[in-house]
């Protein structure tokens, strides 16, 4: 199965050689497949395979196509889905830009540092304060010991 073999150095590549309307129209068909299967292991594929594929398209293709994925995923009943949706936000902002930091990233990262688990709120915590520092957003957050 195709969906099996998506590698991300791969998906980097291609979203790169081809662009962004090839791997919406190609690429992101086979994420949101794998976005609502039952294994948590491709779901964390595709939480991944967003992140990576956002530093090689356009600021539109990535803001508008791939965050929203990873946003949903914030939502996930399994906590590593949910600390890795984390870590990905932090390297998606910069490829999203400061408006959609502000207005959906952040307000995420600051939902999952409220997490019943811990590991999600320490990378929430962790990505939230790398974000802030690299768009310059004054104060930060600690809350997990």
């Amino acid at each position: 199965m195709l969906v099996l073999c998506i590698s991300f150095s791969i998906t980097q590549f291609l979203t790169e050689l081809f662009g962004s309307k090839w791997t919406v129209d190609h690429i992101l068909p086979l994420l949101v497949e794998i976005r609502e299967h039952q294994s948590y292991l491709r779901r964390l594929t595709a939480v991944q395979a967003c992140s990576l594929m956002a530093t090689k398209m356009d600021l539109e293709g990535a803001t508008n196509k791939l965050l929203p994925m990873v946003v949903e995923m914030a939502s996930d009943n399994v906590p590593n889905i949910r600390f890795n949706v984390a870590m990905a936000l932090e390297r998606m902002a910069p490829f999203c830009g400061e408006r959609s930091y502000r207005s959906t990233i952040r307000p995420v990262l600051l939902v999952l540092i409220e997490d019943p688990d811990r590991d999600v709120r320490y990378f929430a915590e962790k990505s939230l304060n790398a974000a802030d520092k690299a768009f310059q957003i004054g104060f930060t957050i600690n809350t997990v010991p």
